[in-house]
């Protein structure tokens, strides 16, 4: 157990001590099951417009945790239902934005060469089997909290998953019930204490007012890297860096980008070059996965 803990300190996209404290390493890495993570599609404000580059964070960190964990699958949850719930989101616009999501997570699996099993949740949320396990699931936090922990007890109960990532803008204690371990605590407490949770640092935008975001949702006005046709990667840098004063390292955002590199030389089967420069490498993967 003392390498394992070694290994997942060494990981800089790894909150480690929030990890540390809701994983037990023998239970999880003895339970042969697999890993869950849920994405959205929308903030309170605005339906996404693209999948932003660093939903590789969850990606890739999910497979580095398969791996160094001996687990099977992955399973990446899209909110598609969840997102029906805000006046501003359409059925029409949402089923386009999932669409593109599913397309490219699928993309990215393939390229990479994980298992990643791309599941939305209008597929199964509507069925009797789901509807039942929703009714059994009780919390006084509200009913998003209480859908939050049915897709997870979803996946725990059909697909043997036995550990979910999540993400976190501030690891400390402090900020315990504004971010995921609010739904993790109360999944703990009301459905499954043989559980286990992980959490990734969170995604980052070029900008200086809004720097540390979502790795799954990009709105209208980021300076942010998309998985998009034509996306120019060097373009958006320059934009950064121009927000920042010339700041290069731009709040540590590109610290975070190039630990996702790091990681991607790693564990993903397609090789970037390692003597370009960041940018290029972040372009060829862009294009690479958005290849028609």
């Amino acid at each position: 157990m003392d390498e394992l803990r070694r290994m997942l300190r060494a990981e800089p996209l790894l909150h480690t001590t929030p990890t540390l404290k809701a994983l037990n390493l023998a239970r999880v890495s003895a339970s042969g099951g697999s890993i869950y993570y849920g994405t959205g599609l929308r903030t309170k404000t605005a339906l996404s417009i693209g999948l932003p580059f660093d939903v590789l964070i969850l990606v890739l960190v999910a497979e580095y945790l398969r791996r160094t964990l001996g687990l099977k699958d992955i399973y990446h949850h899209i909110a598609d239902t969840h997102a029906l719930s805000n006046s501003f989101c359409t059925k029409e616009s949402v089923d386009a934005i999932s669409e593109e999501y599913e397309k490219l997570l699928k993309r990215i699996a393939e390229v990479v060469g994980v298992p990643l099993i791309v599941q939305r949740s209008s597929s199964f949320d509507a069925s009797p089997e789901y509807r039942s396990l929703l009714e059994n699931v009780h919390s006084e936090k509200g009913e998003y909290v209480k859908r939050e922990m049915s897709d997870i007890l979803w996946y725990r109960t059909k697909h043997n998953v036995s550990l979910k990532l999540g993400w976190l803008i501030d690891p400390s204690a402090k900020r315990m019930g504004f971010d995921e371990r609010l739904f993790d605590t109360e999944f703990l407490s009301h459905c499954d204490t043989n559980m286990d949770f992980a959490y990734t640092v969170s995604g980052r935008t070029f900008d200086r007012k809004r720097s540390r975001v979502s790795p799954y949702v990009a709105v209208p006005g980021e300076t942010r890297l998309l998985f998009k046709k034509g996306e120019d990667a060097q373009s958006k840098y320059e934009q950064g860096l121009n927000n920042w004063s010339n700041i290069e390292t731009m709040g540590s955002a590109i610290g975070t980008l190039t630990a996702v590199m790091h990681l991607w030389d790693r564990v993903s089967r397609t090789h970037v070059p390692s003597h370009a420069n960041l940018m290029d490498r972040v372009q060829a993967i862009i294009d690479t996965v958005c290849k028609e």
